[in-house]
């Protein structure tokens, strides 16, 4: 008895009697192979890859905060550090009459001065400001001096609130080296003097 022929040989007479359906047939299946089984699987390995790339994002969001706070607290700390460098070199008392001594080491008394006022002390954490208003005339040589001079105290004040008004000056207030034909101006000057210091005012 022959032997039966297979199914395989029944196959490769199709694929050699019509080679253009056979070719559809097999991209009909793999076509359906991708959609049925592949499709899916790449779907929801693009879902995963966004979620990755969704919590490195937020990952490098953090580290990048939790960077800028490390810098924020150094950055706190070190400025701490100076705050109590400089409060421990602020005097631990100081009285109107210290505060006037001040003012004359600035060469206050040069100025054409109005008044002054001692303020009430404002408590701070670690030491107290001691305002004083200051209202006096002169002209911007003057005025300049007086600020140089304040810059130059050990224990320097910080000035607020200063006001200045201009007012011309009338006749011959110019030496004979001056320019004639330049305007003078007298200056009235109100300042806050804020002083510093540790302990408790008197």
């Amino acid at each position: 008895m022959l032997p039966r022929k297979r199914n395989g040989g029944k196959v490769l007479n199709l694929i050699k009697k019509r080679p253009v359906l056979s070719i559809l047939i097999i991209l009909l299946v793999i076509i359906l192979y991708f959609y049925l089984f592949l499709s899916p699987i790449l779907k929801e390995t693009g879902l995963i890859m966004r979620e990755l790339s969704s919590l490195q994002e937020m990952l490098t969001a953090k580290n990048e905060k939790t960077l800028e706070l490390e810098k924020l607290n150094n950055d706190m700390i070190e400025m701490e550090s100076l705050l109590d460098e400089k409060i421990e070199k602020l005097p631990e008392n100081l009285d109107s009459h210290d505060l006037i001594h001040l003012l004359s080491q600035a060469n206050a008394y040069k100025l054409n001065r109005r008044s002054l006022i001692f303020l009430e002390p404002v408590l701070q954490k670690d030491y107290q400001s001691l305002p004083m208003r200051f209202s006096f005339t002169t002209d911007y040589m003057g005025l300049m001096s007086f600020l140089a001079d304040i810059d130059l105290l050990q224990n320097k004040p910080i000035i607020t609130n200063m006001q200045i008004s201009f007012r011309k000056l009338e006749g011959n207030h110019f030496s004979p080296v001056e320019d004639k034909s330049k305007t003078n101006y007298e200056l009235d000057i109100e300042m806050t003097l804020n002083f510093h210091m540790r302990g408790q005012a008197e």
